[in-house]
């Protein structure tokens, strides 16, 4: 081991200090990135309850037992352009859940649009119908997480 010589200490600095400065960028890279995806999801997020919120608030629902089915009847009474449809929980009379399901109507619920939606239940329901309306964020259908109840009539 003898007349072996190490590196200088001139050089284990400037070693030491350049995979400080590549870490360090790394480690910025990494945290800068991660930043720009959770302000993008918090975007959206925030987005889509705004609109579940305040666009539907003159959203009026109806439903109606007929020999078919349930008919449910959506009144978009705002300029909102991106209701697609709903999902929907049947209760009884007691508000015990008794089914639900999903559905969406073809081109969406326009603005001031009044659409029929025929449900598939069991046969004589009464109760209540509840509605989480479907909504077109940024080309991505969600659903609402505040339910509309009506009584079936």
């Amino acid at each position: 081991m003898k007349g072996k010589k190490g590196i200088s200490p001139l050089i284990a600095t400037v070693l030491i200090i350049g995979f400080t400065i590549v870490l360090a960028a790394l480690v910025l890279q990494w945290g800068g990135d991660l930043f720009k995806g959770v302000q993008t999801d918090t975007a959206k997020t925030s987005e889509f309850k705004i609109a579940c919120a305040t666009k539907l608030v003159g959203l009026e629902l109806a439903a109606e037992s007929g020999d078919d089915g349930l008919v449910l009847m959506m009144d978009n009474k705002n300029d909102y352009d991106s209701l697609v449809g709903a999902r929907y929980r049947l209760y009884d009379e007691n508000n015990a859940m008794i089914g639900g399901d999903e559905v969406i109507e073809e081109g969406g619920i326009g603005p001031f649009e009044v659409v029929y939606l025929l449900l598939e239940v069991p046969e004589g329901v009464s109760g209540t119908v509840g509605v989480f309306p479907i909504i077109l964020v940024k080309g991505e259908q969600k659903t609402c997480e505040s339910e509309l109840r009506v009584a079936i009539e």
